[in-house]
């Protein structure tokens, strides 16, 4: 079963975890052994349906620092980054930074208005020949959507 979407380029560092399952807390109990499935007890005392997993989304382009947690049902937007350590409890908006436990909005990496412009790109979904032709522009925001826009035109 896959619970987890991943978008393209990003980058995801080591002993990250992302989603996993939940439990019923409003119940009265939450272990697993009250609802249908399986758990290392190898024990169902109730044929109640439980589903523990909600899907996770993390967008394109997106940073996870070292040891950081996303809960389940998360969603990452676009050009996010996540903070190494930080607890994700709550979705990220694009191009958003977030950090800490529990994590929380640190600052935008650009203004709404470039924010806009590059979710309009979709720079991401362009191929491999497509990004070569652009990529020396990288570091500078402002002509790197300039050469996507022409590109984008051409096709």
């Amino acid at each position: 079963m896959n619970f987890t979407k991943v978008g393209n380029y990003c980058s995801i560092a080591d002993r990250c975890i992302i989603g996993g399952g939940a439990h019923p807390i409003d119940w009265i109990s939450t272990s697993p052994i009250f609802h249908e499935g399986r758990n290392i007890l190898k024990t169902n005392m109730s044929d109640k349906n439980y589903d523990p997993y909600d899907d996770t989304f993390i967008g394109n382009d997106v940073w996870i620092g070292a040891g950081a947690y996303i809960k389940s049902g998360v969603t990452i937007g676009d050009g996010a980054v996540i903070g190494m350590g930080a607890v994700v409890t709550k979705s990220v908006g694009a191009y958003e930074i977030w950090g800490g436990n529990p994590a929380k909005l640190i600052k935008k990496r650009f203004s709404d208005d470039v924010i806009e412009r590059i979710l309009e790109s979709q720079w991401w979904s362009l191929s491999f020949d497509d990004l070569s032709t652009v990529s020396p522009w990288v570091n500078d925001v402002e002509k790197f959507l300039v050469e996507v826009n022409k590109l984008i035109k051409t096709k």
